[in-house]
């Protein structure tokens, strides 16, 4: 499996992290490592519709948005998202020797997930197999072309298909980004 090189390093900090955001941002100019704070990724309007929303999770459906948002901004073939909790201890594939991607699993399975990605697109299935890991390669390209085929056009449309179709009440009836792209490959783009 041939290497895929890494273009650019980037993080993405919360906004009450201001000073540490500056710090870092400083001293770590020489490792091109690009830092953002989460109100350059992700506007205002969209931040304060899921503060309402979801008061009691904001952080892990922010997470979701900055995480989307930055797939649809990438210009890369491919984009590797990795949660600031986790490293990775050995090397990974993420696509394999026929440039086919590998989707990675997890037991961390919620019933809720599928439901509310079957509302907004009736070709989801109730799946049992769950791709909420804490490391996910997303192809831009082809997440640009799921979310059409999902009539999504923007974050804002997913906002109002969550407003419509999530359990506003649960902690964690949504994952608009690793499992509505997991799923959304495997329907539409099962050669990639």
């Amino acid at each position: 499996n041939k290497r895929i090189r890494v273009s650019s390093n980037q993080t993405i900090f919360h906004l009450q992290k201001k000073e540490l955001y500056d710090e870092l941002k400083n001293k770590y100019k020489a490792f091109e490592v690009v830092f953002k704070a989460e109100d350059e990724v992700v506007s205002e309007k969209i931040r304060n519709n899921i503060q309402r929303m979801f008061p009691e999770r904001y952080g892990w459906i922010l997470h979701q948005f900055l995480t989307l948002q930055q797939v649809l901004n990438c210009r890369s073939t491919g984009i590797l998202s990795i949660d600031s909790d986790t490293i990775l201890l050995r090397p990974m594939a993420f696509v394999n020797m026929n440039h086919v991607q590998i989707l990675m699993e997890s037991l961390e399975y919620n019933a809720e997930y599928y439901s509310f990605l079957n509302k907004i697109n009736p070709l989801y299935p109730l799946s049992p197999q769950s791709h909420v890991t804490h490391y996910s390669f997303f192809q831009p390209d082809l997440m640009n072309e799921i979310m059409r085929k999902s009539s999504i056009f923007s974050l804002e449309d997913f906002l109002i298909h969550i407003e419509n179709f999530a359990d506003l009440h649960s902690t964690s009836s949504i994952c608009i980004d690793r499992e509505f792209y997991a799923i959304g490959l495997q329907i539409y783009y099962p050669e990639y």
